[in-house]
């Protein structure tokens, strides 16, 4: 198993980070057949959610810009098409 230690950012005014553990140990469920394309979306945007949320609540603001950029760098090949 991966674990991966971070810095949480520092207590700001009466806001204390908690330390926060992320847990990625579950295969992902079989969606039934009944379930349309909203529902999977709202099951995946739920997910990103929560772990936004997390993120954003613990880590210090020094590594949530470069994060992002970091996420969208690893995306962007999915984003490229053949300029003509």
């Amino acid at each position: 198993m991966k674990e991966i230690s971070m810095y949480k950012f520092s207590p700001l005014h009466n806001h204390v980070a908690e330390d926060t553990v992320i847990r990625i140990d579950q295969e992902l469920p079989e969606f039934p057949g009944h379930m349309d394309l909203e529902d999977t979306k709202w099951f995946y945007e739920n997910q990103a959610q929560i772990l936004a949320d997390a993120l954003l609540g613990a880590l210090p603001q020094g590594i949530i810009e470069p994060l992002t950029i970091a996420i969208l760098k690893h995306r962007v090949s999915l984003y490229r098409g053949k300029m003509e």
